[in-house]
């Protein structure tokens, strides 16, 4: 089993709680995306297991990246994961009124969060 998950980021450091998820799925394929464009064309050349989004960077245009994938019948179904170092309680609504399938936080400890994003 592999698990091919996108970044979106500008960030040089991944999540340490992604970094553990990805080490317990042997074969597991991680791949930043700078732009929610690099995202869209990654997602219409094959199939995407998860969609990780840095939320501390461009929130906005990443919620209207998760809104569009959202409604497009094929990317609907990729889970989308939103990451912020900070707990920001209008973000996290933000994320989940767009259509975001879990908010991770920086109150979260990182068995948590791999915990959650496990799920």
């Amino acid at each position: 089993m592999s698990l091919r998950v996108l970044y979106l980021s500008r960030a040089e450091r991944f999540p340490e709680a992604l970094e553990g998820f990805l080490d317990v799925v042997p074969g597991s394929h991680l791949h930043k995306c700078e732009a929610p464009e690099e995202v869209e064309h990654a997602l219409q050349r094959g199939i995407v297991e998860l969609l990780l989004i840095d939320a501390d960077g461009g929130f906005t245009t990443a919620a209207d990246l998760c809104t569009r994938l959202k409604a497009d019948p094929f990317n609907s179904v990729v889970p989308i994961v939103f990451f912020s170092r900070e707990h920001r309680m209008e973000q996290i609504a933000t994320a989940f009124e767009r259509g975001a399938d879990e908010f991770l936080s920086g109150t979260q400890t990182g068995r948590e969060q791999e915990l959650r994003l496990r799920m």
